[in-house]
């Protein structure tokens, strides 16, 4: 299952906005390597190597995973052993105070608040069994008594024998 998100927005400029979200809202940013074509772009989607984001302008997030030389982006499997260390890296570019909170099948496993609006999280965690790790990206917009938005979002990480 891949998550992308799209707008549905009945008021395209110039004309007057009516709704609170615009086109582009939210907005699914993809990985592409090379060329920037249709086929590149959609590749990447099929793949689950995009992330999700309340707007064209941010916030951004890039999600990835490394172990004994291997890589992954948010959609991928990482195929460790089990119990293996594998070290998680998130670039974070948004407004600071917001929550980084990182999600796998248990539940919430780590979370951290950008003390910057340029941010690096870097940890490592230990594996077991077939799981994933997601990262979303929350804080207060408006009215904090409404409680936090979800700001961006990425596909999870695979491990084990999906």
């Amino acid at each position: 299952m891949i998550a992308v998100g799209g707008s549905d927005s009945h008021c395209v400029p110039p004309a007057p906005m009516t709704q609170p979200n615009g086109p582009g809202e939210p907005c699914t940013w993809a990985y592409v390597e090379g060329p920037l074509t249709r086929e590149a772009v959609l590749q990447a989607v099929e793949a689950g190597h995009v992330f999700l984001s309340e707007a064209p302008n941010g916030p951004y997030v890039d999600f990835r995973a490394s172990a004994d030389g291997m890589h992954a982006l948010a959609g991928d499997l990482l195929q460790v052993e089990d119990g293996a260390t594998v070290r998680f890296h998130a670039k974070y570019r948004g407004p600071d105070g917001k929550h980084l909170r990182y999600f796998c099948k248990r539940g919430l496993v780590r979370e951290i608040t950008a003390p910057t609006e340029d941010f690096d999280d870097e940890f490592e965690l230990r594996l077991e069994g077939d799981d994933y790790l997601r990262l979303e990206v929350r804080g207060f917009r408006g009215r904090p008594e409404r409680g936090e938005v979800v700001h961006a979002m990425t596909n999870p990480i695979y491990w084990g024998r999906w």
